[in-house]
């Protein structure tokens, strides 16, 4: 039988793939024991080495090869994490992406920026993840890039990103990604919208009710909030967004605003109002 040794970590079979070192397994113990002495100050464990443990059986293994990695700040392990963030044990899939997100080394944009193209799409999810939590200028022209992408799930999460920026020069991608949005239901569309309502640039609010409206999205503290809004435009569109929520249980939300100064606004309020009663009627007479 053939074996082979990846960085000297450890051998496995070829030919039918067992690890000898599994969990609990005596190899197990002894990297335990290397990498906490590693991160207690002993000599540092090189990222090659690291890498490959990343996707070990034994989760205190890839719990303490991640905390390394995270330590020596290595664009280098930044595809091998990607692929860890879209893994399907999600406790590691979530220790991955955290790590992600602390990476201040400036060579990680790169990395990452790269991670929007590969193959499989939970990767590049995971890219566009945590290039949104550094809102790198160089990442902004390939997010861009994503809103026209044939994958709902990737122009959802470019919204996300983008809108995280405040930069009004992005103002009219995002609201036709986010006025796209609005055709396709579903619980990660709703939390794509609800992020684009704590943009700064009322407009895209705007098109995010709007959005929410169309998809019948369950109303929540912010679009309440939105309600009060100095801007009319975004009063009104609250409103509606709520009458399309198909929940009665919003009329005394609305009622106590049908004096609004502003026309428009009342308007909204008072056919959302009728609509939501409607609803409610119906639902009685069943």
């Amino acid at each position: 039988m053939k074996t082979v040794r990846s960085h000297g970590i450890a051998e496995w079979d070829e030919e039918d793939g067992r690890d000898p070192v599994s969990e609990g397994s005596a190899e197990a113990r002894a990297l335990i024991r290397e990498l906490r002495e590693s991160l207690e100050g002993g000599g540092p464990t090189p990222v090659e080495r690291l890498i490959p443990l990343i996707r070990h059986r034994n989760a205190e293994v890839w719990g303490l090869a991640l905390e390394l990695l995270e330590y020596h700040n290595d664009p280098t392990a930044i595809p091998a994490m990607l692929e860890a963030a879209a893994d399907e044990q999600i406790g590691l899939a979530v220790a991955a992406a955290e790590v992600l997100r602390y990476l201040r080394n400036p060579g990680a944009d790169r990395e990452l920026i790269a991670g929007l193209r590969h193959d499989s799409l939970p990767v590049r999810l995971a890219a566009i993840s945590a290039l949104r939590e550094r809102r790198s200028t160089s990442a902004v022209e390939p997010l861009v890039s994503l809103l026209g992408d044939i994958h709902v799930e990737i122009r959802r999460e470019a919204v996300v990103a983008l809108a995280s920026y405040h930069r009004a020069d992005l103002l009219l991608a995002v609201r036709l990604a986010v006025r796209a949005l609005g055709k396709v239901s579903g619980p990660a569309t709703a939390y794509a919208l609800r992020m684009a309502l704590e943009d700064p640039i009322w407009q895209i609010v705007v098109e995010s009710l709007t959005s929410l409206g169309r998809i019948s999205a369950d109303v929540d503290r912010r679009i309440l909030s939105l309600l009060h809004h100095e801007i009319p435009e975004v009063r009104a569109a609250a409103a509606a967004a709520v009458g399309q929520s198909n929940d009665p249980r919003h009329i005394p939300d609305l009622e106590l605003l049908l004096s609004d100064s502003e026309q428009a606004v009342a308007k909204a309020i008072r056919l959302s109002i009728a609509r939501l009663r409607a609803v409610a009627s119906e639902t009685n007479s069943l």
